[in-house]
């Protein structure tokens, strides 16, 4: 279940470029809020990119993205000596 919740947190982000919160992740996926802030702190691939102002009585809430993993860079080509 934890590879799935990570999947569908991850495609929700990528979906969503400018990133979201906690709560609206929530409210798009329905994954229990407590799973996905589990989640998104276990995730390497998903950061805070800023922080709302708290409203009367709440926290800061944490504006989450998803980074692009690039292809591993080719290792370059080796030059062969000219065997006389």
């Amino acid at each position: 279940m934890r590879r799935m919740t990570h999947k569908i947190i991850r495609d929700v982000l990528k979906n969503n470029l400018d990133g979201l919160t906690a709560k609206q992740i929530h409210f798009i996926t329905s994954i229990d809020k407590e799973s996905i802030r589990v989640a998104l702190k276990n995730m390497p691939d998903v950061y805070i990119d800023r922080w709302l102002e708290a409203k009367q009585g709440l926290r800061e809430e944490g504006v989450w993205c998803a980074i692009e993993v690039p292809e591993d860079c080719p290792k370059p080509e080796r030059k062969i000596k000219n065997a006389k």
